[in-house]
């Protein structure tokens, strides 16, 4: 009987063992359905968080959107101020020609003017150098048209550029503030950050809920083998003792061990009686029928406790199943989560490559702005220099013009000079022919010589060829000059 409630006490204590495990299972289930709660709340955050998310993507395509127009605005202004570039580089070119026909005018007008000088009183060029002077008049006159052409060219390209320059400026706000937009995209972007902790904590808990499913499956397999032994163990051990007391009791008495506890048990009371019977103690006999009756109370006893702990633990195996359908089932919904939200991070990064892609875009046309902007400040200093240039060539036009009026003064006095140089050379011929024709009167007729004193007539002689050869050196001279006048023309007609 003691050994038998020592058995009784072990299997006590195995089932409170038992019991205790469960009890420690229930509470790691409570665990569980706490942090599956937190998770749940951690999964409705990150749902707002993504309604922000899907706000933010709207106003990333407008922001986006925005970009394009202005990358658009952008170009219709590169072109403008292209096309304004070239017709500066063109009006530059025009500038450089004016410059060197100016060059060529004073060049020209210079050796005009040395010609005269050298020239002196002339003659019969008067006609083409009064013709020259006028060509050299229009060319003039056509260059200030030109010069007043390009200052209004100058002028117009002037506002041009002044034009880009504010639109320049305007664009410069422009990309300030979508650069602005675009910071501010990019902190609300960076909330997706904590979208990647939230995975990190799911993805963490995930794997918690997989460590204890599977100690659950351990502790599962550990109680149903602990229930298989306790079910088997009870039934073993109360026959074993049934029949270990039995033989205590009987020790004469031998029953074969394979058969079935029922059958021993006929066997073994048979085998009993027939041991009493030869025996004869009656007494013996009732007193062991009451210890056998004893043993047989105890045993039904033993089998209603097997019972009800078999209950407990069939008890404890539905529950322990229902948890596990329960965690499976929340691991699914998690997992469904988890897939979720990685799509959604997968989707707040390429929109953050977006826009980082888009914020590079609009730092390079910024600096193609800034370019831009230096390079019309550069045309803009040209643009003054070509000004200044243009003034120059202006003041210089005058200063030719005033020379050439003075030349034009010069050349009224030296034609009048050589009016009288003319008249003076005319009236000289005739003297000359005069006295040439009284020479040949006076060398024809004998009777004015015979008849005339002699030595008068020699004097007189003497007189004619001296004023004959003075205007021989006259005429000479005056050949001379007129040569002079008519390699002059010559020497206009070739440099006009």
């Amino acid at each position: 009987i003691q050994e038998k409630d020592g058995k009784i006490k072990s299997l006590e204590e195995l089932l409170q063992a038992g019991q205790l495990k469960a009890d420690k299972e229930g509470r790691t289930v409570q665990e569980l359905t706490k942090e599956i709660e937190a998770l749940k709340e951690s999964l409705a955050s990150s749902q707002l968080e993504k309604a922000e998310q899907v706000s933010t993507t709207a106003q990333v395509r407008a922001l986006q959107n925005e970009l394009r127009s202005k990358e658009e605005n952008l170009k219709g202004i590169e072109e403008r101020f292209n096309e304004r570039e070239k017709v500066i580089l063109e009006k530059e070119r025009q500038i450089e020609d004016l410059q060197k026909e100016s060059q060529q005018l004073k060049i020209h007008i210079e050796e005009v003017q040395q010609n005269l000088q050298q020239q002196g009183s002339s003659s019969p060029g008067e006609q083409e150098l009064q013709r020259l002077v006028q060509q050299h008049n229009e060319k003039i006159k056509g260059m200030e048209a030109a010069l007043s052409e390009r200052e209004a060219n100058l002028t117009v390209t002037t506002q041009e550029l002044k034009g880009l320059k504010k639109e320049n400026e305007i664009l410069k706000i422009q990309a300030c503030e979508l650069q602005k937009k675009h910071d501010e995209q990019l902190r609300q972007v960076s909330s997706v950050a904590k979208g990647e902790e939230l995975i990190e904590a799911i993805a963490a808990k995930d794997k918690k809920i997989t460590e204890l499913l599977a100690e659950l499956e351990d502790q599962k397999s550990a109680v149903e083998q602990q229930r298989k032994k306790n079910n088997e163990r009870p039934q073993n051990t109360g026959e074993n003792e049934a029949r270990e007391i039995l033989q205590k009791i009987f020790p004469t008495v031998s029953v074969a061990s394979t058969l079935r506890h029922c059958e021993w048990i006929q066997e073994f009371e048979k085998a009993a009686k027939v041991c009493l019977h030869e025996s004869g103690g009656a007494e013996k006999v009732k007193e062991l029928e009451q210890k056998l009756k004893e043993g047989e109370e105890i045993h039904t006893l033993l089998q209603l406790e097997c019972e009800k702990y078999k209950s407990v633990l069939a008890e404890t195996e539905g529950i322990l199943q229902r948890l596990q359908r329960s965690v499976e089932e929340e691991e699914g919904r998690w997992k469904v989560k988890l897939e979720e939200s990685q799509n959604e991070l997968r989707e707040a990064k390429s929109s953050v490559h977006l826009l980082e892609q888009e914020l590079d875009r609009v730092k390079g046309r910024s600096q193609e702005r800034e370019n831009l902007f230096k390079e019309k400040e550069h045309l803009e200093t040209e643009l003054e220099k070509a000004e200044n240039e243009r003034a120059t060539y202006v003041s210089e036009v005058r200063e030719l013009k005033t020379q050439l009026n003075e030349t034009l003064q010069k050349l009224e006095g030296e034609q009048t000079e050589r009016q009288k140089v003319a008249n003076d050379l005319h009236e000289a011929q005739k003297s000359l022919d005069l006295i040439q024709l009284e020479i040949l009167k006076g060398t024809s007729d004998p009777n004015v010589i015979e008849n005339s004193d002699i030595s008068p007539a020699t004097d007189e002689q003497q007189k004619k060829e001296k004023i004959s050869s003075s205007l021989s050196q006259t005429v000479t001279q005056l050949q001379q000059c007129l040569q002079q006048l008519t390699k002059g023309r010559e020497h206009f007609q070739v440099i006009g």
